[in-house]
């Protein structure tokens, strides 16, 4: 199944696959979770990046059992920081 991917701000050049902008789609197995493609993605430090399946909050603590679905949308970015 295909999942749209959605890299905002992250560190480095997009993965293989991936457009200049992020946005690019990873093929998933059925019953592959947030967890699995996270892993897959290779990102830096990603256990520190946000992430949203279709607009809604997966918290860290879910990411290994979130599983995602066919067209899902996931966005990943890294935690806004300020004061």
């Amino acid at each position: 199944m295909k999942i749209r991917v959605k890299l905002i701000s992250v560190q480095g050049p997009p993965p293989p696959g991936f457009d200049k902008d992020g946005t690019g789609a990873l093929e998933a197995a059925q019953g592959a979770t947030l967890g699995d493609l996270l892993e897959r993605l290779e990102l830096p430090g990603h256990e520190t990046y946000v992430t949203l399946i279709n607009g809604e909050p997966v918290p860290q603590d879910r990411r290994s059992a979130r599983t995602v679905c066919t067209d899902d949308t996931l966005t990943i970015f890294p935690p806004i920081e300020g004061g």
